[in-house]
């Protein structure tokens, strides 16, 4: 589950997290319901508008992710996302192939965790090309079809793995204020910041840099209009 348009706490979009089981005073606020966000100590009560799910089925195995191309329609009225016999048996090879960035992409549909900053990972990158075209694209519900190949396009922009540094100190800055100072965590899992704490500092420094950086600044703007991560100087 990933977190988005939430105005109250814009740091929060773009990050993911597990929905809890609602209890009854959830229920007194029925449009809401409660999100345990990664690297929170406690749910907070989100709007569903503010929730993207991932896909509903979760494959566990590539036998699973095989059924989504079996035939059931008859031959003479084929469907667009039905595969040939030797189709079928190319993805079959592929995924039979133990190719660790294979593996890697199918564990991070797996977990719904797959990220543009899992594209530093040359290997995962590499898997994520091949999940981009023929014949392992068709096995990809359309939500991770157009994910995986905006993410793989962004990447290849000089400036990608600076993004995606960045992106990964303002996680783990956040990550150590939570323990230098927990009494910032709300009950209701909020964050407040203090103006003086390492993460603002670091924010600003952030956010000159982007602005100073023409190269920088687009791959923040796209990775906002792709829905991949909220523009810190937006």
């Amino acid at each position: 589950m990933i977190n988005c348009n939430i105005q109250s706490k814009p740091e929060l979009n773009g990050q993911s997290g597990i929905i809890r089981k609602a209890t009854v005073k959830d229920h007194e606020n029925s449009d809401r319901i409660p999100v345990l966000v990664h690297g929170m100590a406690k749910p907070i009560s989100l709007k569903l508008s503010c929730i993207r799910l991932p896909p509903q089925k979760q494959y566990n195995t590539p036998e699973e992710l095989m059924k989504l191309n079996s035939i059931e329609t008859p031959e003479d009225v084929p469907e667009p996302s039905q595969l040939s016999k030797r189709e079928r048996q190319q993805l079959k090879n592929k995924l039979n192939s133990n190719d660790p960035a294979i593996a890697k992409v199918l564990q991070a549909i797996q977990s719904g965790d797959a990220g543009f900053t899992r594209m530093a990972d040359p290997e995962y990158k590499r898997g994520v090309k091949e999940f981009t075209q023929p014949p392992l694209n068709a096995m990809l519900p359309a939500e991770y079809k157009k994910m995986f190949k905006n993410c793989y396009e962004l990447s290849n922009h000089p400036k990608a793995m600076d993004a995606i540094k960045i992106m990964n100190m303002r996680k783990a800055a956040k990550q150590r204020l939570m323990t230098i100072h927990p009494e910032c965590v709300h009950p209701n899992g909020a964050i407040a910041v203090p103006l003086d704490s390492e993460f603002m500092r670091l924010q600003e420094n952030i956010e000159n840099k982007i602005r100073g950086d023409e190269g920088l600044a687009f791959v923040f703007k796209r990775l906002d209009e792709l829905g991949l991560y909220v523009n810190p100087i937006k």
